[in-house]
This record gives C-alpha cells, structure tokens and sequence, in this order.
C-alpha cells in the first residue's frame, strides 16, 4: 500500500494600519483585518448574518491593534517616524 503524502501549507502576510496609495483597491490593512475579525459593522459585507467571534486563544484583537497603534507611533527609524503603510504584523 502506497503511503499518503500531507502537506500543509502556510500563507503569512505583511499589513501595515493603512494601505499604500499604491497598492490595489482591493487590498487589506490589518485595521480592516481586525475589524473584519471582531466582525465589526462594515468590515464583513461578504457575510449576511456575521455572527459574535469566539476568541479560542490569545490576546483580545482589539487590545492587540490599540497596542500596535502604540508602538507605531511612539517607534523611529535613523530619527524617522514609521509610514503610514509600513507593516507592522505579520498574518498567517
């Protein structure tokens, strides 16, 4: 009997808190990510009925973006703030 290969794949991505003007329309930034998550009004019109998230581990995502926005605005680079586009989670 031949044995069965798995194989798993993982897809991570970089989000900063607001999409680049360059980037496509339909892109994504993590506070569209968070929001969709938290299935706050407006971030989930793919879905008739979202119903309430259930959190199975980890940090709350909201305390999580409040966070990030922290230390987005207290961080320098060579003396720089950071972009408004620059990633600040990585998302798999």
């Amino acid at each position: 009997m031949a044995k069965r290969q798995l194989h798993q794949f993982v897809h991570v991505a970089g989000f900063g808190l607001q999409v680049a003007a360059s980037r496509k329309k339909n892109a994504h930034s993590l506070r569209g990510i968070i929001g969709e998550m938290m299935r706050q009004p407006g971030h989930c019109p793919h879905v008739a009925t979202p119903r309430k998230p259930v959190q199975v581990y980890g940090t709350d995502p909201a305390a999580l973006l409040t966070w990030i926005e922290e230390q987005h605005a207290t961080q320098r680079l060579r003396g720089r703030r950071l972009r408004k586009d620059a990633w600040v989670a990585l998302v798999g």
